[in-house]
């Protein structure tokens, strides 16, 4: 592909999504109306069939073929149209216009009337048919619907199921009431759990315990004598200096007192 394809394949994308829609819903009845013209050519022996004949049936398996295929690109926005193209409308529309009788003709002559359309037929049912187990396709009608009903009732079951669990945890009107539990445990204490997420069952209680649980680091108190010696000399070093210092006032203070009595002693021998 070169770059001018692949800067227009959003909008070929598009343009197909379009052509299918219109082919399966459209009031001229597209699909029927190529059948009908195709119906000459498919209705001679097949010896009697000329090459313009061939091409004429095998146009009109790959139109049918193209239909089937052509889905809207996941990648790209949808205007909504996305129900009017799912395999659903495909199947519904190909049996409203009579598709489905042809490829079932078409596939029972296979190998007398029909010999170069095989793959082009398998490749229509594939793209009807993948993904449905092929257990319901050959369902009689009573067995479709006790499959039906019974898809019912575990869908219910299943719903009930959710909303009970729901309603087990769903808030209640008692909700602004305070709850308080006492659990004991099995070394016979004592645990206090509060709200009323503790009063499901035990397993509840357990991890409603677990999560209030709060653990405080211990503090430790360094001993003086487990302090290392560097620690005690600097102490010991600052306690010393305190001491000089404060031998060192005393002493000055004693001084300036015995000064103080000399010199008023002598000024009283003078007088």
């Amino acid at each position: 592909m070169t770059v001018n394809h692949h800067r227009h394949l959003p909008y070929l994308q598009l343009a197909q999504v379009s052509y299918k829609r219109e082919s399966l819903h459209h009031d001229a009845r597209v699909l029927h109306t190529a059948v009908r013209v195709a119906l000459p050519s498919m209705a001679l022996p097949r010896k009697d069939r000329t090459p313009r004949d061939e091409g004429i049936i095998k146009l009109l398996f790959l139109f049918i073929r193209n239909v089937a295929v052509i889905t809207h690109p996941p990648s790209l926005p949808s205007d909504d149209d996305e129900a009017e193209i799912s395999r659903s409308a495909t199947i519904e529309a190909f049996h409203a216009q009579d598709i489905l009788h042809l490829l079932l003709t078409v596939s029972s002559t296979m190998g007398d009337d029909f010999t170069t359309q095989d793959v082009t037929i398998l490749e229509i049912l594939f793209h009807l048919l993948k993904g449905i187990s092929a257990e319901k396709l050959f369902l009689e009608q009573a067995q479709l619907e006790k499959s039906q009903n019974d898809k019912l009732r575990s869908l219910i079951s299943r719903e009930k199921a959710m909303i009970a669990g729901y309603a087990k945890y769903a808030p209640t009107r008692h909700n602004r009431f305070g709850t308080m539990v006492w659990v004991r445990r099995d070394d016979e204490k004592v645990s206090v759990i509060s709200g009323q997420q503790g009063l499901g069952d035990a397993q509840s209680s357990l991890v409603k315990m677990d999560t209030s649980k709060k653990w405080n680091k211990p503090r430790r108190q360094v001993k003086p004598d487990a302090e290392s010696p560097q620690v005690n000399g600097l102490r010991g070093r600052k306690r010393n200096h305190i001491l000089t210092v404060d031998r060192l006032n005393s002493t000055k203070l004693s001084i300036s007192r015995t000064e103080r009595a000399s010199t008023f002693a002598h000024s009283s021998s003078n007088s």
